[in-house]
């Protein structure tokens, strides 16, 4: 009987032993550490909003990973979908993808860039339903549903982009206006210049005019003069 208590113990010795052994190791049952850190995506802060034809800036913010998806439209809701992977070349923990609205649905146009040249947004699949042939026009105005998927093609969150209309600007207007003006005030001193030659010449006719009239009907002191002389030799012929 001590014999076999004697040998109970000692297998609990032993027992218990292994399981401090164990759990200084860090494998205790049901704590199983990592050291991996799990990876997280989120939209950064960014007011999505830009008119018809315009572009508009998408900030994704990426931790413990540097890919990221994104997925702009819906083929079913906007007859629109543009699937773009993201990458953060160069490790700040950010990329922000700038979409051009006005080249959707155009062949061999591109459609993404990003801010930072080192980082990178590639087009992998797009969905356009336009009629007509391209070229076709931008975007229309609405809204736009942007999802965003982490590096493991898992759903994270969605946002709204908004297109709206493209406002008119004046500028072209104004500086027609302005050319005209010129073109205006430059006729006026040309036809001001005609009317000032017109007024000389007038000046000069009748300064002419004057002169002759003057010196015609008296023929002057040199006409008598000679008619005088011709009188007198008329007298000594005789």
């Amino acid at each position: 009987m001590t014999t076999k208590l004697l040998s109970v113990l000692l297998a609990l010795a032993i027992l218990g032993s292994g399981l401090a052994a164990g759990a200084s190791d860090g494998i205790g049952i049901g704590n199983q550490t990592t050291t991996e850190t799990d990876s997280r995506v989120v939209f950064g802060d960014a007011d999505l909003t830009t008119e018809r034809g315009g572009t508009v800036s998408i900030p994704v913010e990426l931790t413990g990973t540097d890919t990221a998806s994104l997925k702009i439209g819906t083929e079913d809701a906007v007859n629109y979908a543009l699937d773009v992977t993201v990458e953060d070349g160069n490790g700040d923990g950010q990329v922000v993808v700038v979409f051009d609205t006005d080249a959707a649905g155009e062949p061999n146009a591109t459609k993404v860039t990003t801010e930072a040249s080192e980082d990178a947004a590639t087009v992998n699949d797009e969905t356009a339903d336009f009629e007509g042939e391209p070229p076709y026009p931008a975007l229309a105005p609405g809204a736009y549903p942007v999802e965003l998927y982490d590096d493991e093609d898992r759903f994270v969150a969605e946002s709204r982009l908004r297109i709206e209309e493209a406002s008119t600007t004046e500028g072209p207007m104004t500086e027609t206006t302005v050319d005209e003006t010129t073109d205006i005030a430059t006729t006026m001193d040309e036809t001001t210049d005609i009317a000032t030659t017109e007024e000389d010449t007038t000046d000069i006719a009748t300064e002419t005019s004057d002169d002759t009239e003057s010196s015609v009907p008296g023929f002057g002191p040199t006409v008598a003069l000679v008619a005088l002389a011709g009188a007198a030799m008329l007298v000594a012929r005789r």
